[in-house]
């Protein structure tokens, strides 16, 4: 898969849940059943990535790392605030 910072994905559950609580992305329990998360940078040769939750939630959204397999693939697409306006 080609990932490149700024992508939105998906990950897989596991991925999620095996986040240490201090780094975990915070409350997940209200999220739709796929949440986003943003690539914030790629370590191809080391099969890794740092992500964190898309959109930003108001006290931050704590960056994690995963490994590239736990990846599960590029958000579909969802339509953007200023594409809601106009449309």
């Amino acid at each position: 898969m080609d990932l490149h910072q700024g992508d939105c994905i998906l990950l897989n559950p596991d991925a999620i849940a095996a986040q240490p609580p201090a780094t975990r992305p915070p409350d997940l329990s209200n999220s739709p059943s796929d949440p986003l998360f943003q690539v914030i940078g790629v370590d191809s040769s080391g099969e890794r990535c740092w992500v964190r939750r898309w959109p930003l939630v108001h006290r931050g959204s704590p960056v994690f790392e995963v490994a590239l397999d736990q990846v599960r693939g590029p958000a579909p697409h969802r339509p953007s605030i200023a594409s809601r306006r106009d449309g």
